[in-house]
């Protein structure tokens, strides 16, 4: 399974001062650890993450979350490339679709499913603190890509 995490309220405090001083959540960190252990791949899939600030993000912020999930982050995308692989998944003007039509028309749940399905996996699971849960197979060149969307008050993951 590729594993995808929220960063705000998911892993850390909401980011109000820059990358540099995040703050954990630790109780958080303790209840998705069994399936960062066991993921083929952990990644984030944060609407916090934009262009302009990622290497802010890298520098300060990355090492630490690495640090505490004891993995290597595999994809990080900002909001500029989610939106950018939603819109092509849809068909629709990236340059003509600002990322609150994202937020109001998909969600972060709909939008993590048009994502994931620009990639090559075959089973995703995205944990955030602002989704419903979600579990569906969806068929991509004739193969089921598995996907699950789990809040992370609601799942239990131990």
């Amino acid at each position: 399974m590729h594993l995808f995490l929220d960063l705000e309220d998911t892993l850390i405090q909401p980011v109000t001062e820059g990358w540099r001083g995040i703050s954990f959540l630790e109780a958080n960190i303790a209840k998705v650890m069994p399936l960062v252990r066991s993921a083929k791949a952990v990644s984030l899939f944060s609407f916090a993450l934009w262009k302009h600030d990622f290497e802010n993000f890298q520098t300060h912020a990355r090492p630490l979350i690495e640090a505490k999930l004891e993995r290597t982050l595999f994809m990080i995308p900002t909001v500029e490339m989610i939106m950018s692989f939603v819109c092509d998944k849809l068909g629709i003007s990236e340059q003509n679709t600002d990322f609150s039509d994202i937020c109001d028309f998909l969600g972060k749940g709909g939008a993590f499913e048009h994502f994931v399905t620009r990639l090559e996996i075959d089973n995703a699971c995205l944990i955030d603190d602002a989704v419903m849960d979600k579990s569906m197979v969806v068929w991509k060149n004739d193969k089921p890509l598995k996907i699950m969307i789990c809040n992370i008050g609601e799942c239990d993951f131990g």
